[in-house]
């Protein structure tokens, strides 16, 4: 060690230094929702990262802290329409199908084009007993996503509890035709 430069004793702790930081920001990487909401993502588009927090922590059942996240999400930025869409599956969740059509409608209405919220809708007003306007949310979702085959079958099940078989099997054909799984 004596014949070292001086540098390398300077070099050596900060290496050291920066592989422990380089670990600590790796265990961040391994957990979706500490990535997502963790405060070095502060900035612009933050709002998108405490959604996808949100939506994993959902995902683990974890509803208290999904919301709480969504919420904050939408303080940060009140046209974040996921944030809507996906506090409208708590309520779902939940059991609270009528504070999830209004989760679902209000995603809608700010703009949401992501044809699974008008299907989620749908099944909540489903849910309610509201049949035709469950028949209108499973053509949205149809209409943005014409290859949409769990929207066309839930309307191929309205069409046969109304009594429509016809109708029924005529949107299962589509749907087999479509897509043969």
């Amino acid at each position: 060690l004596a014949g070292r430069p001086a540098g390398a004793w300077v070099a050596a702790p900060l290496a050291a230094a920066l592989a422990l930081g380089t670990h600590a920001r790796n265990e961040v990487w391994r957990d979706p929702v500490r990535l997502y909401s963790d405060p070095a993502a502060a900035g612009p588009g933050r709002s998108r990262s405490l959604v996808n927090a949100g939506r994993e922590l959902i995902r683990q059942g974890k509803l208290d802290d999904a919301e709480r996240l969504l919420r904050r999400a939408l303080a940060l930025d009140p046209g974040e329409v996921l944030a809507r869409a996906h506090l409208g599956r708590i309520a779902m969740d939940r059991g609270r199908p009528e504070e999830a059509v209004a989760w679902y409608r209000d995603a809608i209405a700010a703009g949401c084009d992501d044809p699974k919220v008008p299907f989620a809708l749908g099944v909540a007003l489903k849910r309610l007993g509201q049949l035709e306007e469950a028949r209108r949310a499973y053509g949205y979702a149809l209409a943005m996503d014409p290859g949409f085959t769990d929207a066309r079958v839930h309307l191929a099940l309205l069409a046969d509890a109304g009594g429509d078989r016809a109708g029924a099997l005529a949107l299962l054909d589509r749907t087999l035709a479509l897509d043969p799984r």
